[in-house]
């Protein structure tokens, strides 16, 4: 488990730091993981395997994969009584899924869930999914209230993994809504807090130097 767990943090940071194609090639090798695993006759380390592989498949956009896994994931969550991971692939099923009604209100509740349990850990990282998901299916109002919840909590907490992402979602939900709403006058200039955006996720990208 320790080695699946190094990959899905090799995996997040090279994706982070725009090396999408060798991430990929690192996330495929969770299915030698899995074959792996497929002997066992230990379900906590079936669960856990197949949930960090999901994760990882869901920061490559491998939706159908990680799908698929949160699903196993989960069952066994379930069947076995491993609750506290079980919000976590609720989660990760309905990003997949965003483009489906039901599949926000999974985030949602695999996000309750979570917090119920976990509290505020990665607490910039779910609604940074969030906005990814209202975004894809043109709810970017629904998104910007998401970015602004994660940016909150990133303040409170310190926690700045994902802080430049949701900066930078900031930005293109400002100029998306700013089409939208075409001539209807709006309380802030979007041009302006969208510059805003991208200049603060530039500077944090760069302060961590990503």
């Amino acid at each position: 488990m320790g080695l699946i767990l190094v990959r899905w943090g090799l995996v997040t940071l090279l994706s982070r730091y725009g090396f999408a194609v060798i991430a990929r090639k690192l996330c495929a090798k969770h299915k030698l993981c899995l074959r792996l695993i497929s002997h066992l006759s230990q379900p906590y380390s079936q669960m856990w395997v197949r949930l960090m592989s999901a994760l990882s498949y869901q920061i490559c956009n491998e939706k159908h994969v990680a799908q698929n896994l949160a699903i196993e994931s989960a069952s066994l969550c379930q069947k076995h009584g491993f609750g506290m991971k079980q919000p976590l692939g609720l989660m990760i099923e309905g990003w997949a899924l965003a483009d489906r009604g039901h599949g926000i209100r999974m985030m949602i509740e695999g996000q309750q869930g979570w917090r119920a349990a976990h509290g505020r850990l990665a607490c910039t990282w779910f609604p940074a999914m969030l906005a990814e998901c209202y975004g894809s299916i043109g709810r970017f109002e629904d998104g910007m209230s998401a970015i602004d919840e994660g940016l909150g909590l990133a303040q409170d907490t310190g926690e700045g993994f994902f802080e430049a992402e949701l900066h930078r979602r900031k930005g293109e939900f400002s100029l998306k809504i700013m089409a939208e709403t075409n001539l209807r006058p709006l309380p802030l200039d979007p041009r302006a807090e969208a510059e805003t955006s991208f200049r603060r996720a530039i500077e944090i990208a760069r302060t961590q130097d990503a």
